[in-house]
């Protein structure tokens, strides 16, 4: 039955008109936004603590965002803490222009109004709605410090995106990504491992596109194009793990059960390979 319960609204989710799915995420029907979306400060204090550890700061970097979903909220906040220029990259996300009129008075200097409309001031933020690749970010200086949060699970060429990635970091910059693991029906967090590629990928995998890829799998994509790279477990769901373990294609699992119930990870990279 709770099989069932997961494959139907799955199902309906991957067919569903994208149209539908947008109208629903501007109005926050059902969709709940992310941290980034929902509390700006918060993630930055949240990677403040991870640069700190690093012994990195805000003050005079360039700050590259990938996929920051329309809003600039997350820019702004990091101009306000002394960024030096904010690079917005998605190459799927339209300007979220209601959000954005409720950016606070604070964040006036970056921001440039016209109307109802709250538009980036380009001499601080620079908006790229396009494929790293496809872009040329010289104009913007060394790009100090690249940072995400639940993208990375999205993207189906991600060795391609890392090594793209790569080339743009300055040799003393710093990547911050936090990765979330589980299938986004949070319900069933381990489901989507259940089946093979092929009925995933035909019926199963929804429009925003999951890529199952598990910690180890991460860790050997940014370890090719990084020297120093780290990925740690940051949230655990050991119940839920047991719970369909046995139905969990092998692909999937290592056989450390510490590893395989992670639900969300951090990974941190320096010092890109250069060629």
């Amino acid at each position: 039955m709770e099989r069932v319960s997961y494959i139907f609204p799955r199902l309906f989710r991957r067919y569903l008109p994208s149209l539908i799915i947008d109208t629903a995420k501007r109005f926050r029907l059902g969709i709940v936004p992310g941290l980034e979306t929902r509390h700006p400060a918060v993630a930055v204090d949240r990677y403040e603590a991870v640069l700190q550890a690093n012994g990195r700061e805000w003050n005079g970097k360039c700050v590259l965002i990938l996929g920051y979903g329309g809003f600039l909220g997350l820019g702004v906040e990091l101009l306000h803490r002394g960024a030096r220029h904010v690079i917005l990259v998605d190459p799927f996300a339209k300007v979220d222009r209601q959000a954005n009129r409720r950016l606070p008075e604070k964040y006036h200097p970056y921001l440039t109004i016209h109307g109802k409309n709250v538009l980036p001031n380009p001499n601080w933020i620079t908006l790229v709605h396009e494929e790293v690749n496809h872009h040329d970010f010289s104009p913007c200086g060394p790009i100090d410090l690249i940072l995400s949060s639940s993208v990375l699970e999205h993207v189906s060429a991600l060795d391609n995106l890392i090594n793209d990635l790569s080339k743009i970091t300055d040799p003393q910059g710093l990547h911050i990504h936090y990765v979330d693991l589980r299938d986004h029906f949070f319900k069933f967090p381990f489901e989507m491992l259940c089946f093979d590629d092929r009925v995933w990928e035909k019926f199963l995998d929804p429009p925003s596109h999951l890529n199952r890829l598990r910690l180890w799998d991460y860790k050997e994509n940014f370890t090719r194009h990084f020297h120093q790279v780290a990925v740690e477990s940051i949230d655990r769901d050991l119940i839920s793990f047991q719970q369909v373990k046995s139905r969990i294609r092998p692909e999937f699992l290592s056989g450390n059960e510490d590893c395989d119930c992670t639900t969300r990870i951090l990974i941190t990279a320096l010092d890109p390979v250069r060629s």
